[in-house]
């Protein structure tokens, strides 16, 4: 399903908050920057266009679907303008191509790796980190979601 993602910065360097509802007639509402996460086997397969964000969730080592930079530079090369592919391998994990930034692998003991996605989209596209930098260097994010608190580490992926 769709998801309509409102993030803002925290108080501190690094820190965001992030909050998500399936897409429909409303968002969340409230200060802050809003972006697309779409799943890249929804029905409507026309967001995918609109999308900010595409996410897949699978096997890292599945044969039919290939390594997960593999599938993000296929995913960003077919839709121009989407930033981030997001391939979610595991509870704590995902890979994340980023099209100005380059290739990361997001981890966190206990945020679901597409929030910590979105959490990383919107601390680079708050021009935090000087564009572009890539490699883009390891960081921790701090990502407030449902009023927890998160680490997510940002390790870049040669």
């Amino acid at each position: 399903m769709p998801l309509r993602v409102r993030t803002r910065p925290g108080p501190r360097p690094h820190e965001v908050t992030v909050e998500r509802v399936a897409e429909g007639r409303y968002g969340p509402s409230g200060p802050g920057s809003d972006h697309l996460a779409v799943h890249e086997d929804t029905l409507d397969q026309g967001l995918l266009g609109l999308a900010d964000a595409i996410l897949r969730y699978g096997e890292a080592d599945d044969p039919r679907i290939g390594p997960p930079r593999e599938w993000a530079a296929a995913t960003l090369a077919r839709y121009p303008n989407c930033s981030l592919a997001a391939f979610v391998s595991g509870p704590d994990t995902c890979e994340v191509l980023l099209r100005e930034w380059g290739f990361v692998r997001l981890t966190s003991p206990s945020l679901d790796p597409a929030a910590a996605a979105s959490a990383l989209f919107a601390q680079l596209d708050g021009a935090a980190v000087p564009r572009p930098l890539r490699p883009l260097p390891p960081m921790e994010l701090t990502v407030r979601t449902g009023g927890a608190s998160h680490p997510v580490l940002v390790s870049p992926v040669p």
